[in-house]
């Protein structure tokens, strides 16, 4: 989501913005997703599922106990109604050429809910971005990799 919001940004106001860094996003639409359960008030929306979470992780981390836990505690906080509103949202609606920006746009190796081609398709539709695929972490780059992760920005901010 953070992705989308700084794309926009970034593209309606570019006189605002000196830099940006995407991290594990995409342009394209989200698949179509069935609404969350808290959503529907049927049942108590418990978090994302086990299977969820490891999904989002890379095969390092994706059994992780800590980890994993984290991410369903951070995921109940946001709600359900919150994860649907996001599956909702049109995401394809920016138009990229307007981000005149250096743009970093950061990708992991292992990340299963967006590839690599969706992130070389952001660097080759903005005109001043570049790629960096951060190795042996899945999407959650924040919080599996954050040094590297770190370095890398800092890397690309001194140039």
């Amino acid at each position: 989501m953070g992705g989308y919001v700084a794309r926009a940004l970034a593209a309606a106001h570019p006189q605002w913005i000196e830099a940006l860094v995407l991290i594990a996003t995409s342009a394209r639409g989200e698949r179509a997703a069935a609404p969350l359960s808290g959503s529907t008030g049927r049942a108590t929306f418990a978090g994302l599922s086990r299977r969820a979470i490891q999904r989002s992780l890379g095969p390092n981390h994706a059994n992780d106990e800590a980890l994993i836990e984290r991410v369903r505690a951070m995921s109940i906080r946001l709600g359900a109604d919150a994860f649907d509103w996001q599956s909702a949202l049109d995401r394809t609606d920016i138009p990229l050429e307007r981000i005149s920006c250096p743009t970093l746009v950061v990708a992991a190796r292992n990340d299963q809910l967006r590839s690599i081609d969706e992130s070389r398709e952001l660097v080759d539709a903005i005109r001043r971005a570049e790629l960096r695929i951060i190795e042996g972490t899945g999407h959650l780059i924040p919080l599996e990799a954050p040094r590297q992760l770190a370095e890398t920005l800092l890397n690309w901010l001194r140039r």
